[in-house]
């Protein structure tokens, strides 16, 4: 029975000392599946998954080229605001190249073209999405976001309050 415990006592002993090994390759590997999972959202345009699964594999293990994606997908939702503020980021790495920073005076020079749209909601506090349900909040009301040129449609949201969409 002594061996018994002993043998017990010994694996619990190796598997604690193995356990920072383990964790990180666990987090490595969830981190590698959560990557594969946005690349997989954003190539079928689900921007909202994308952009969940970029931002989650980031935070398990940081690496300045998540943040290049997480640009992207801020771009593709028509952010700029924070497709700028994550490519500058990504810039300030040593990961960034000449064409990240030209990518950067890009999305700047875009964003300057954009107009301004004010935004006020009676109760204030609306969460406002642009695009539908599935998309990130872009303000609180009442705030001021820049929208491209055309139409849009935006979506406020309040607890205790039917959700509202309308075209600008």
């Amino acid at each position: 029975m002594r061996r018994i415990a002993q043998f017990v006592l010994l694996c619990l002993v190796s598997g604690l000392a193995a356990s920072p090994a383990w964790a990180d390759d666990a987090a490595k590997a969830r981190a590698k599946a959560l990557f594969i999972e946005g690349r997989g959202h954003f190539a079928a345009s689900r921007l909202a998954k994308a952009l969940t699964a970029f931002e989650q594999s980031n935070a398990i293990r940081p690496h300045p080229l998540m943040l290049y994606n997480i640009a992207q997908v801020y771009e593709a939702m028509e952010d700029l605001p924070r497709a700028i503020d994550t490519m500058r980021k990504f810039v300030a790495t040593d990961a960034a190249d000449a064409d990240a920073k030209g990518k950067l005076a890009s999305l700047e020079k875009t964003l300057s073209t954009w107009p301004e749209v004010s935004l006020t909601t009676q109760p204030a506090g609306a969460a406002v999405k642009v695009g539908g349900p599935d998309m990130s909040v872009r303000c609180t009301t009442p705030c001021t976001v820049r929208l491209p040129p055309g139409e849009r449609i935006l979506r406020f949201e309040l607890t205790n309050y039917q959700p509202v969409e309308r075209p600008v």
